[in-house]
């Protein structure tokens, strides 16, 4: 009995072999082609790995370092947005971005916009949608913890403070939300190009 069972484990495994694919060792694979100057070859392996549908900020960093290497600025330049759009606090990013933007020849100018828009797109961009909806979280948290205060409170000073905190608290968590949903819309409705 335990023969046969031995025996249908083996010819299972003959015919549905365990998928190969592991985006670890294609990193380290990818990272050495980079370290030893083999730039297409980096490239490829990190788009490889964007393609099997792993994506991260480093990812495209990496494939934008590999592009910028090879001269190659303009697919520099859309990797390193598509990373920033994940990681939108990295200084690396932005400022390898603000490198690779500097080699291109013709620069089109950009019609400006009302400084309001810009002022409130930016700070959502300061956090990942993840970041906005878990402050939004906690706030309202904080805001049902104070509206209880209040409520229960006997003394009018503790009254007055649960009373402006959880307005605040209630405030911050409407407009976290919104800012959450705004940079998620970002992510998957992008309107903009970058023109190669």
């Amino acid at each position: 009995m335990k023969h046969r069972i031995l025996l249908i484990i083996i010819i299972i495994n003959l015919f549905c072999p365990v998928s190969a694919f592991n985006p670890d060792s294609l990193v380290q694979s990818g990272n050495r082609y980079y370290v030893n100057n083999d730039y297409q070859k980096a490239a490829d392996t990190y788009q490889q790995i964007i393609d099997s549908g792993y994506t991260a900020p480093e990812l495209y960093f990496n494939l934008g370092n590999s592009y910028y290497r090879m001269n190659n600025f303009a697919m520099a330049i859309v990797n390193y947005e598509r990373a920033l759009l994940l990681a939108p606090a990295d200084k690396d990013i932005r400022f390898n971005l603000e490198l690779a933007n500097a080699h291109v020849v013709d620069k089109i100018d950009i019609i400006p916009e009302f400084f309001l828009k810009r002022w409130l797109r930016n700070l959502t961009k300061t956090a990942t949608s993840n970041t906005w909806a878990i402050l939004s979280m906690i706030t309202f948290i904080l805001f049902l913890i104070v509206l209880m205060a209040y409520l229960f409170a006997t003394r009018r000073l503790v009254k007055q403070l649960s009373f402006y905190t959880f307005i605040i608290s209630f405030m911050i968590s409407v407009i976290s939300f919104i800012f959450s949903a705004q940079r998620s819309k970002m992510l998957s409705e992008r309107q903009d190009a970058i023109i190669i």
